[in-house]
């Protein structure tokens, strides 16, 4: 899964037959979220009712687990959260999440250091409700790491590493 990547559609030759089989979601063909299929795995989107959500793709590998791929970003209603999009999923769309074999690959684009900024949903209070569903972040179980005090970077923009501060759930 790829955030913040174009159309192949839209895109060169090179780009879609790099693609192959793909899945993509967005609102501008430049800057949204796809997932790729390699080495003869199979994806399929999933029929999940987020249509007034934007920047979530549900889909299946192999028709064995079940994945939301999320990228959280202001959306065009003047939200001053990344997470307000993120939090009206968790609490229409409890019965997807919970299921078996089912995944959240996500950027937040947000951390626990900065939930004092927000006022309608904070970073902990998705945790938390994830938490709830018995969903945690593999990074932070894997490191044995706070939410908001991680160690081992997880952010890197144009290939340079990032503090460690800034570092993005994945679960």
């Amino acid at each position: 899964m790829v955030q913040e990547c174009e159309n192949p559609a839209q895109s060169t030759n090179e780009y879609r037959t790099w693609a192959g089989d793909y899945l993509w979601v967005g609102t501008s063909k430049n800057k949204n979220i796809g997932v790729f299929a390699k080495n003869g795995n199979q994806i399929r989107a999933l029929n999940w009712n987020i249509a007034e959500l934007k920047l979530f793709l549900p889909f299946s590998i192999n028709d064995k687990y079940n994945v939301l791929g999320v990228w959280t970003k202001r959306n065009d209603s003047g939200s001053r959260s990344y997470l307000d999009q993120f939090w009206k999923l968790l609490q229409t769309q409890d019965n997807d999440i919970s299921k078996k074999n089912t995944l959240l690959l996500d950027d937040l684009n947000s951390n626990a250091i900065w939930d004092k900024k927000y006022s309608s949903c904070s970073h902990t209070d998705i945790i938390n409700e994830l938490k709830n569903r018995s969903v945690e972040s593999l990074y932070h179980h894997q490191f044995n790491e706070i939410q908001g005090e991680e160690t081992t970077p997880t952010f890197f923009m144009q290939c340079k590493e990032i503090d460690p501060i800034i570092s993005i759930m994945r679960l």
